[in-house]
């Protein structure tokens, strides 16, 4: 990861080669957070100059791309909302003399216990680590069952199923039919997850995104556009 300060923000980076990639372009990650992708022929120490050459537009990506502006970094503090489910629910920290951290959702916030210990020298990485924990067993448990809500309605399941930690994307099917499903669409009402369930094991048949593909969401998913358009607006918060 590397920073770059255009006029009063400060902008993180990192640097992604795709070799089917023509033209440079960038990804929001997060708050204040970018991935620029760029293709082989392109060289890597150029990517600063080429930001700076393209600050104005970065700058609105940044700003248009989140539905209220650029978002504030997460703080991993005291009544700071988290996503689940659609859900939003305040974070709510204590330390106890526990052995490792635990994270529970209950009372309509989510309860972080750190071992008494971390009190000493406090820091929101441990935070971080166990609610992404936390996320992820959430993710495990649930998203087998909407595979079997949806796989005889597809007619494809997945070879093997993991959960993973993208950057950017929130779910892929390989070749040899392993489906990954990033862990932060559990944050995602149960509608708008069930179009990522859908779209991987839709590629297990179609693994383009061509006409076809789109047709056979959109037989299962009539409001599919909607399911996709809640990710679309609500990613840069997703993405901590």
């Amino acid at each position: 990861m590397q920073t770059i300060n255009i006029g009063d923000v400060s902008i993180v980076y990192s640097v992604e080669q795709r070799p089917r990639r023509k033209y440079v372009a960038i990804e929001i990650v997060a708050h204040n957070q970018i991935n620029v992708l760029i293709p082989p022929s392109f060289d890597h120490l150029e990517v600063e100059s080429w930001l700076r050459r393209e600050a104005g537009w970065v700058l609105k990506q940044l700003h248009t791309q989140s539905p209220t502006g650029i978002l504030p970094a997460k703080h991993f503090a005291n009544g700071e909302q988290f996503w689940f489910q659609g859900n939003l629910f305040p974070l709510a920290i204590a330390y106890q003399p526990v052995s490792t951290a635990l994270v529970e959702l209950g009372n309509a916030q989510l309860h972080v216990v750190l071992p008494s210990d971390f009190r000493l020298n406090p820091s929101n990485e441990p935070i971080r680590r166990a609610l992404i924990t936390w996320y992820a067993e959430q993710a495990r448990e649930q998203l087998p069952e909407r595979i079997e809500a949806f796989g005889p309605i597809v007619g494809a399941w997945p070879t093997r199923l993991k959960i993973s930690d993208y950057k950017s994307r929130w779910g892929s099917c390989s070749h040899d039919g392993t489906i990954a499903f990033n862990w932060r669409i559990i944050q995602a009402p149960l509608f708008a997850m069930d179009y990522v369930v859908v779209h991987e094991l839709t590629h297990r048949i179609h693994h383009g995104h061509g006409p076809a593909f789109h047709a056979a969401i959109q037989a299962i998913l009539p409001n599919a556009a909607e399911r996709r358009q809640w990710f679309k607006q609500h990613a840069p918060d997703l993405r901590w």
